[in-house]
């Protein structure tokens, strides 16, 4: 939480990064809730970001028309939605 201020917090984040980038792996920052977190993480190479600054947890039935109301998917109008409802328990 402390990323934008804390010069600690700040190279273990950019060490982790790194380390991560030298291994050929993506970087996933979790918690992001503040526009200069995400700033700072985005400008320290971290190739994805999540937290309350974009949404709070929501239920996998209400997944994509989020992302529909956010402009981010498409989907054609043949596509049916989630089902929630649990499978059936055979035998």
């Amino acid at each position: 939480t402390e990323i934008t201020r804390d010069k600690n917090d700040q190279a273990i984040a950019t060490s982790i990064i790194a380390l991560a980038k030298a291994l050929e792996l993506n970087v996933l920052a979790e918690g992001v809730e503040t526009t200069e977190q995400y700033e700072y993480l985005l400008g320290s190479g971290c190739d994805y970001i999540q937290g309350y600054l974009f949404s709070g947890a929501i239920a996998s039935d209400e997944l994509i028309p989020f992302l529909q109301s956010k402009g981010l998917i498409d989907l054609p109008e043949n596509v049916l939605p989630i089902d929630s409802t649990p499978p059936r328990q055979v035998g």
